[in-house]
């Protein structure tokens, strides 16, 4: 077949058609850029502390859960992972407004029982949300999405809903909690406006009922309660779409809640919807903004950070949400303050000896809050670098500080041998020093191996042997296998001629220890010339797995107890069989909620400050 060549006016026609038709979008492009440059007055992004949230909510996740809501109140938040790479900003004229996604709820929340394999139209979100108030307030709570996508055909908008920014077709409940999942309010929204003002019940109520509210002259409220269900469902299907088949549920009555239409309204006004999108809007725009703070003013444009990607929301010409006023406040009846103390009132009800001496906490200060030094880094780095170990999100090598680790509790423990008399080994006298490195050399004659043995750390494969270094005169750095029920590894961070100290390290032999933080064994030279020997520790379990063992089986702390308690009494027997005098001294085992003293061993308040907070006694 010929093909047939375009004459040369027709080609030429073409190409300037083409010129202009890519000129004339540009322009109207540039005037589109333009009117929104011009239109919007861009806030400043300010820079969000991750590592201070962080902080923040740890803090505030490990506060006592308020006992005096019913425990199925509390199972509408059941996540608490937080996934701090991806986050929504928004900059205020009164506060910045950062939310970050709980990866991931365990559970979902369903408004009504799914009977008879009916499909479960409700989708859930959580999202965690931090506000600084320009005076520098801070209020921090959980937001939980329970969206009824039936409305929309399923098609959810769930993870789109901000604290300040809530998607024109939206319907269904926003709840709000604190961190240590209290509930403080909520709202019933429809096509993205608030309408009803909603209050959660640990027991099943009748199903509806009209109330006079005697807060409201001659207003009467339609309130109507229902019954709500923790739901796990089984679909299939493909990547693409998971919910192709439905094969059904299995569901639990978690509560009922209440809803009670209101004239108030409340909301502010919209978000405004993105260019591309004009009918995105935002329908209820600034919801009601939590006490003690007043609500902002509402905003045409505002300007956000999904990440490290800046995106400007404008309010479009066509579309939008609409206006709103301010609503009630999703805040709890007291201070942080009162409820602090009401906490801890409560925990010490329950656990007398959950405070701790301000001089216990002073005493293992440095013990908790020690870091191994450059030498034990600079080998930690060199181990890295040589290591054949592939790990996606770490080295293969890593110390496990105390700060990172997961358990509620911070163990403190100090087991000592009082000695009179130094032995005498091999028919001759040994001093302090000396007896301590002998102890070192055979530790494993000073502990029940039943519980645990010390052996240097040997791994072929990556070609680390430690035999030599742990039985020479300087063991720094060398690493040691615990040969145990949940095998770990520990490196010789510190050595002098009083005291040698171990910090917990992953390795690749053995994976993560159970516990994370800092051992010591040494002596002390007591005012009358004997000595207190000693072996003294700081940890906290490393793992949610590691908490539930322990709350479980009291594994791993109860035999970290029996095994150093065995320390004192076969030292002391072996002084006493060799000619020397020893008895088995004091025993401490302190174990406070880690948040109560985090701030203290972190250098970040004084002593005084730890006991004015009710932190120790």
């Amino acid at each position: 077949m010929k093909t047939k060549k375009l004459p040369s006016k027709v080609i030429s026609f073409a190409f300037v058609l083409i010129i202009a038709m890519t000129v004339i979008y540009s322009c109207r492009k540039e005037s589109r850029e333009s009117n929104a440059t011009e239109s919007v007055d861009e806030p400043k992004i300010e820079a969000v502390d991750i590592e201070e949230l962080k902080s923040i909510y740890e803090k505030e996740t490990n506060l006592k859960v308020n006992a005096l809501q019913g425990q199925n109140l509390q199972r509408f938040v059941r996540g608490k992972k937080v996934d701090w790479t991806h986050y929504f900003q928004k900059d205020r004229p009164d506060a910045k407004v950062i939310d970050f996604d709980v990866e991931q709820d365990s559970n979902i929340v369903v408004l009504e029982q799914l009977k008879d394999g009916k499909k479960n139209n409700y989708r859930n979100n959580t999202k965690a949300v931090f506000l600084e108030y320009k005076d520098g307030k801070r209020l921090n709570f959980y937001m939980k999405v329970i969206e009824d996508v039936s409305v929309n055909g399923g098609f959810s908008v769930a993870k789109d809903v901000h604290y300040d920014y809530v998607p024109t077709n939206f319907n269904g409940l926003i709840l709000y909690y604190t961190l240590d999942k209290s509930f403080m309010g909520g709202y019933r929204y429809s096509g993205g406006k608030p309408t009803k003002n909603i209050s959660l019940n640990d027991k099943k109520l009748p199903g509806t009922s009209n109330v006079r509210n005697g807060l409201k002259v001659n207003l009467v409220q339609t309130c109507v309660t229902y019954d709500v269900y923790e739901v796990w469902c089984e679909w299939g299907g493909t990547p693409d779409n998971p919910y192709q088949y439905f094969h059904g549920c299995d569901e639990t009555y978690i509560g009922s809640v209440t809803e009670c239409s209101t004239s108030t309204g409340g909301g502010g006004g919209g978000g405004g919807g993105v260019p591309s999108d004009p009918g995105y809007g935002g329908g209820g725009g600034t919801p009601p903004t939590p006490n003690p703070c007043t609500p902002a003013a509402p905003t045409v444009s505002v300007a956000s950070k999904s990440g490290t990607l800046k995106v400007t929301l404008v309010q479009p010409p066509d579309g939008g949400g609409g206006g709103g006023g301010g609503g009630t406040s999703p805040c709890p009846t007291v201070t942080p303050q009162q409820q602090k103390e009401e906490d801890l009132e409560e925990a010490l009800e329950e656990d007398p000896d959950l405070l701790i001496k301000c001089a216990v906490a002073e005493a293992f200060k440095a013990l908790a809050s020690y870091k191994p030094p450059v030498p034990v880094v600079a080998r930690i780095d060199g181990l890295n670098q040589s290591s054949t170990d592939f790990t996606l999100f770490s080295n293969p090598y890593f110390v496990q500080q105390i700060k990172n680790a997961a358990g509620y509790q911070i163990n403190l423990d100090r087991f000592e041998i009082n000695v009179q008399q130094l032995p005498i080994i091999n028919g001759q006298p040994v001093t302090a020093p000396q007896f301590l490195t002998y102890m070192r050399l055979n530790i494993n004659n000073f502990i029940d191996n039943s519980i645990a043995k010390f052996v240097p750390y040997d791994d072929q494969g990556h070609q680390v042997n430690d035999y030599a270094k742990w039985n020479s005169s300087d063991p720094m750095s060398a690493i040691l296998h615990l040969n145990m029920a949940d095998n770990g590894s520990v490196i010789v961070s510190d050595v002098a001629s009083n005291h040698w100290t171990v910090s917990t390290l992953r390795t690749p032999m053995d994976g993560a220890h159970p516990v994370s933080g800092n051992r010591s064994w040494g002596f002390d030279v007591k005012n009358d010339g004997t000595y207190t020997f000693y072996v003294t520790g700081a940890d906290r379990l490393t793992t949610g797995r590691h908490e539930i063992a322990q709350y479980l089986f009291g594994i791993p702390f109860d035999g970290a107890d029996n095994l150093w308690s065995s320390f004192q009494t076969k030292v002391t027997n072996f002084v006493n069989s060799s000619n020397g005098s020893a008895s088995v001294g004091n025993s401490i085992k302190e174990r406070p909620q880690y948040q109560m003293v985090r701030d203290y061993f972190d250098g970040k308040i004084t002593l005084q400050q730890l006991k004015a907070m009710g932190a120790c006694e």
